[in-house]
């Protein structure tokens, strides 16, 4: 998980184990997807808590924390991998340091507590997992105003995304090309079921299929790093969401070239539009699926559920009265707001409601057809595509500061 690197040797002492709850907390939290803006004000409240002074510095595969113990400083260097958002660990170390900054729990009992934790079995099986891949793209399929025949391809798709998933958890190398294998399978049987078993509309199929591997909430992060003045944390992101959109975006003109196994160009097909109520049913149940892919403890899932469909139903109002660009401002709005209203009057972290909300606002699909326009050399739509999706972003982002500013959460995290 977590390599740390020490100038000084430890030294016996309260003092010292203070320093260690620390730097055990930062990588925690690093590892379960914390943003650096939040990370160190965090570790920034802890030390203050537990009256230790030091500087540290937060990027998105690193954290530096320097902590001065008994007069000497203790300097730490910790190389962290971004790991998968999880909600249950989160909330269970914000409660663990609740804990440890009102004195219940001293700090060596902190750091076995944060092990603990650590190397708990995930919540849901690796079933259900790969279920949450299948459903999550059979909804947003819905929402891309996807048929009947779009949605059942999208789902088998997610669900061979789900599998390619669990097979990249069990092998470090294979983790590395998840998203442009998911990219290649996703246009490749896109276009062949489209060709040979129903006829369906390979755009919509091949997004939705895809819809885990798009990188829309690291851009929308980074945006928000950057917004907040974590600089270089916030430029790392950017560079590292626009290499996996590129990598996306190769993937689906790798499996684009099963075209050239069939006669003819490949016919261009609307999906049939279905009835309004759908779109209802697919609102109840993508936050599920999106809770499961969190790992969200079970007695978050209704509020996760209210977070989802007001932050929805925010975007639907904010483009309906705007236009489709700024309806992520009034969408991150609402479902910011309501996060952090239901943070104060539950005692959670307000997270655990907002990043499965912004998974139905962020710009990952606009970013997939901004890189597939250059490949395809239609350089103008790429740009303006682009240019899209940075405003989308920047809209999201603006939004979620401003309900900061009028609903603020109580916690950090």
């Amino acid at each position: 998980m977590a390599e740390m690197l020490t100038t000084t040797p430890p030294q016996d002492g309260t003092g010292n184990r203070d320093a260690e709850f620390v730097f055990a907390l930062g990588s925690a939290l690093h590892t379960y997807g914390t943003a650096s803006n939040q990370l160190e004000q965090a570790m920034r409240k802890t030390m203050r808590r537990l009256n230790l002074k030091g500087e540290l510095f937060a990027l998105p595969t690193g954290l530096f924390v320097t902590v001065n113990t008994n007069g000497q400083e203790h300097t730490s260097i910790i190389r962290v991998e971004p790991g998968d958002t999880n909600l249950e660990k989160l909330a269970l170390l914000d409660e663990l340091t609740q804990r440890v900054n009102r004195g219940e729990v001293n700090t060596e009992e902190g750091i076995a507590a944060i092990n603990t934790i650590l190397n708990a079995p995930p919540r849901y099986g690796n079933l259900l997992q790969i279920l949450s891949y299948s459903v999550g793209s059979a909804m947003v399929c819905r929402f891309l105003e996807g048929g009947w025949r779009e949605i059942a391809v999208s789902a088998f798709i997610g669900l061979l995304i789900g599998l390619w998933s669990f097979v990249c958890r069990q092998f470090i190398n294979a983790s590395f090309l998840f998203e442009p294998v998911a990219a290649a399978a996703s246009a490749a049987i896109a276009i062949i079921v489209a060709r040979k078993a129903l006829n369906c509309s390979v755009y919509e199929v091949t997004l939705a299929g895809l819809i885990a591997a798009l990188p829309g909430l690291t851009m929308t992060t980074a945006m928000k790093e950057l917004a907040m003045r974590h600089l270089v944390a916030g430029t790392v992101r950017v560079a590292w969401a626009s290499l996996v959109f590129l990598e996306i975006a190769f993937g689906v003109a790798l499996g684009s070239q099963v075209t050239k196994l069939f006669d003819g160009p490949l016919p261009r097909i609307d999906p049939v539009a279905l009835p309004l109520w759908t779109i209802w049913i697919a609102l109840l149940i993508a936050p599920l699926a999106f809770a499961v892919r969190f790992n969200a403890r079970p007695k978050d899932l209704g509020w996760i559920s209210i977070g989802c469909i007001v932050g929805f139903g925010g975007s639907r109002l904010g483009a309906g009265i705007f236009s489709w660009e700024f309806g992520g401002f009034v969408g991150a709005f609402y479902a910011c707001a309501t996060s952090n209203l239901i943070a104060r009057l539950t005692n959670r972290p307000s997270s655990i409601v907002l990043a499965p909300s912004l998974l139905l606002l962020v710009p990952g699909s606009i970013g997939f057809v901004s890189v597939s326009s250059f490949l395809e050399q239609n350089i103008l739509t790429g740009i303006q595509a682009a240019f899209s999706m940075v405003m989308v972003a920047m809209s999201i982002v603006i939004g979620l500061l401003v309900a900061n500013a009028l609903v603020p959460a109580r916690k950090i995290l």
